[in-house]
């Protein structure tokens, strides 16, 4: 609903075999996302301000370890860079990161995973708006540490 904006990025993705059973991969996102024409009502212009719930960056690194035939060990950290949630620039969350852990079992015809995400339960807001109906700002919360059983059935 803005007049214009301009949103530019790219993003870059890398795994490598360090040897038989152990592959590490990492990720860079970058966005530049900004408002060119906004002006919502009378003496408010966004021109030059960032969009909203846009992270400049996203990174991931991680690692998978398959051994003993069947069983995968992996860990991922996630950084997510700064991100404002109105048109101003004047309400934002800095930089978090996560960090996610996963064990299992993978046969050929069924999978079973114990996992872990947000390991240290690290508080972030996924979504944050202004109350229509008041000035209080209302905001989504993020995930906190979430440990699961998973399974598949392969056919």
């Amino acid at each position: 609903n803005a007049g214009k904006a301009t949103s530019k990025g790219v993003e870059l993705e890398a795994m490598y075999r360090v040897m038989q059973g152990l592959d590490l991969n990492a990720s860079f996102g970058y966005t530049y996302a900004k408002y060119d024409d906004y002006s919502p009502s009378e003496g408010e212009d966004y021109a030059g301000k960032f969009a909203v719930d846009s992270p400049r960056y996203t990174a991931r690194i991680g690692a998978t370890y398959r051994f003993l035939d069947h069983w995968l060990i992996s860990a991922a950290y996630t950084r997510y860079g700064k991100t404002y949630f109105d048109p101003a620039n004047t309400v934002s969350q800095s930089d978090y990161q996560t960090v996610d852990l996963k064990f299992g079992y993978e046969a050929d015809d069924y999978e079973v995973y114990l996992w872990a995400k947000n390991i240290f339960n690290e508080d972030y807001v996924t979504r944050a708006c202004k109350g229509a109906l008041s000035d209080g700002w209302y905001a989504r919360p993020g995930e906190p540490l979430t440990i699961g059983v998973s399974a598949a059935i392969k056919f």
